[in-house]
């Protein structure tokens, strides 16, 4: 046996330290030991044992590389529920700007809508306005009403032909006040159905109090117009009265 031969053995039958062995230090399945010289092999099987000698030992190695594997599994575990996490937020994000989406949708209509509506109230505004100034013309013209009566008392004891013929004029021009006063109702049952059909804001539309308000004015009108018709035909039938008075004194 050669020097080489018993170096082998020698390195064979040595214990490994540290628990440790030599094949834990094996090299790759490429080295040829062929290409390796016999001589010094003890020599490096020696430095291979001091090698062991300062290393940790196996158990320690291997707790430490299974803490680490147990570390690296949790890691990855967080990592993964991070994820799922991740998602929901992206799809709650999602959710979001699709409603945020459907309210700049809704946010558009409605304001189409109010600009309808505001036209609408425009609309409505000249309405009411035409019918304060027709309100205002009856209202002049039931003045002049009052001061033709006041003249034709003032002719009361006048021609009785004079009296037939005012009397004549009394009567044509209540049938006029009365035909315009009904042109006056529909007006306003038309802004009432107009009002009541809407759909208004309520933050800047007339409110149901003036509405109502208004509603109780026309009526406070209409029924002016209609007291004041009804002195009209009082007089007329008392001019009528005053008339035949008249004529019989005549006879």
């Amino acid at each position: 046996m050669n020097q080489s031969e018993k170096g082998n053995d020698a390195a064979e039958s040595q214990e490994a330290p540290n628990g440790w062995d030599f094949d834990d230090f094996s090299l790759s399945s490429d080295f040829e030991p062929e290409g390796v010289p016999a001589d010094g092999e003890g020599a490096k099987m020696e430095e291979l044992a001091d090698i062991h000698a300062n290393c940790v030992s196996k158990q320690q190695y291997e707790n430490e590389k299974r803490s680490w594997e147990d570390k690296m599994m949790g890691i990855s575990q967080r990592c993964a529920q991070k994820d799922v996490v991740l998602d929901n937020m992206n799809s709650t994000v999602r959710e979001k700007e699709r409603t945020i989406e459907k309210l700049k949708q809704e946010a558009a209509e409605n304001a189409e809508m109010f600009n309808r509506l505001q036209e609408q109230i425009v609309d409505l505004n000249n309405i009411l306005y035409e019918s304060n100034e027709e309100n205002a013309s009856m209202r002049r013209e039931l003045q002049s009403e009052r001061s033709l009566i006041d003249e034709l008392e003032s002719k009361l004891y006048g021609p009785t032909n004079y009296y037939y013929q005012e009397y004549l004029k009394s009567q044509e021009t209540i049938q006029q006040m009365s035909e315009e006063r009904k042109e006056i109702e529909e007006q306003l049952r038309q802004v009432k159905d107009i009002l009541r059909n809407m759909i208004i804001d309520k933050s800047k539309a007339p409110t149901e109090l003036d509405l109502e308000r208004e509603r109780d004015s026309f009526a406070k009108q209409v029924q002016a117009y209609e007291s004041k018709i009804s002195k009209l035909e009082d007089e007329v039938e008392e001019l009528k009265k005053g008339k035949q008075a008249d004529g019989e004194e005549n006879k």
